[in-house]
């Protein structure tokens, strides 16, 4: 085998290179017009000492693995492995684009483990922070079937959608943070800067305050006087919170708490249903079994009350009962959920079901986002009003004394 450089671009004129690895110059370039790409240079590599100097120059954007990293792997891989590029020589190349320090290395890793006789999916299993139990489901499934590289397909059509989705939901609540955060800036300048130069004026005419103005000057005064002891409090307070979080009794705690409060509930259960259904949709769309389904979702739905859930609904279909008999039993799915999971096994298709239900319950979740922000911003705009109000009547409390004063 040779070592290739590359310099080409792609259908949008983006500019990519990197290293390949074929046997000959022409099967280098039949594998990377198979990515889709244009090639406008190829050089082969004559020392591996040349090619770990590149490997060691490689450039990447950024450290951490973002979701377009992940959904740029499984496209690409998807690609090379339908071309018939081997497993081996796919993760090669795709290693080489990534823009993800930690997913080349990984991915490195991965090339090397297979080496040694690991599967895709024990492979992957080694990196449970990178690849959820989705992820491992999927692989395993598809190399169980032969059909890795349609699964890994489905699972970038699945990504993109979720991508896609997620950017809808960053977009919606973006504006009010800014909004929030302003906000904030604001009245804080207001507080710790003018108020203080106010309160000089007032002590130079030993004008008696009123309630109102000297608590806010005292409230003023304490912030601005401890503000580091505040600020460290504040972070002491959010480690411990963090901590509490992520252990076992924190955790159970606070999913408890999302589908208990009584402005978020309903947020967070239709982001659940979301999820539930979405990935059932994937799972089920590539040919794995039930119960298999429910114990992958289990783990990768991020909430311990529906993970209570679905482990006693997991049990009981394991057992031979149906899935929407046992979805209506547990009384915590909407009847649409139980009706088109019924409608499912009673046609034999329940990928179009649950597909029908994940995009039901995604355009639910983002009019729910849609309707937040909108109230948001006029609730932003009456708090900011009533803060900066009191803070001016306050201030002119005063001046109307000094007025009277003088008269």
């Amino acid at each position: 085998m040779e070592n290739f450089f590359y310099l080409a671009k792609d259908k949008n004129s983006k500019t990519s290179r990197g290293q390949i690895e074929a046997s000959s110059r022409e099967e280098a370039i039949r594998l990377l017009q198979a990515q889709g790409l244009y090639i406008i240079a190829l050089k082969k590599i004559e020392k591996a000492q040349e090619r770990e100097k590149y490997l060691s120059a490689q450039r990447f954007s950024h450290s951490r693995v973002k979701l377009e990293d992940l959904v740029l792997f499984t496209r690409q891989l998807a690609t090379l492995l339908a071309s018939g590029v081997p497993l081996l020589r796919s993760l090669e190349t795709v290693s080489s684009q990534c823009a993800s320090r930690k997913l080349s290395k990984v991915l490195l890793n991965m090339v090397e483990d297979i080496r040694k006789g690991l599967s895709l999916t024990e492979s992957i299993g080694k990196y449970p922070a990178i690849f959820s139990s989705l992820w491992i489901g999927l692989v395993e499934t598809g190399e169980a079937s032969g059909n890795l590289s349609q699964v890994l397909d489905k699972l970038a059509q699945y990504l993109e959608l979720r991508q896609e989705f997620l950017r809808k939901l960053i977009s919606a609540i973006i504006y009010p943070l800014i909004l929030l955060g302003a906000s904030g800036g604001a009245l804080l300048f207001f507080s710790l800067v003018i108020l203080p130069k106010f309160k000089e004026i007032f002590s130079q005419f030993e004008v008696k305050l009123p309630f109102l103005t000297q608590l806010i000057f005292d409230i003023v005064t304490f912030v601005r006087t401890n503000f580091f002891w505040i600020l460290g409090m504040l972070a002491i307070l959010g480690i411990c919170l963090r901590l509490f979080v992520k252990s076992s009794g924190g955790r159970e705690f606070l999913d408890r708490l999302k589908l208990k409060l009584p402005l978020l509930k309903d947020f967070f259960y239709t982001y659940f249903l979301e999820r539930f259904t979405s990935t059932a949709y994937i799972l089920f769309e590539s040919g794995v079994p039930v119960v298999y389904a429910l114990d992958v979702i289990q783990r990768s739905i991020g909430n311990i009350v529906f993970e209570e859930t679905l482990e006693r609904i997991k049990k009981e279909v394991k057992g031979g009962s149906s899935l929407s008999s046992e979805l209506a039993k547990a009384g915590f799915f909407p009847p649409m959920v139980v009706e088109m999971t019924t409608v499912g096994e009673e046609v034999g298709n329940f990928p179009e079901m649950f597909s029908r239900l994940a995009s039901h319950y995604q355009t639910a979740l983002t009019t729910k986002v849609e309707r937040f922000t909108s109230f948001f911003e006029p609730a932003m705009i009456l708090f900011m009003g009533a803060a900066i109000g009191i803070i001016v009547v306050s201030l002119f409390l005063p001046l109307f004394q000094l007025a009277s004063a003088v008269k």
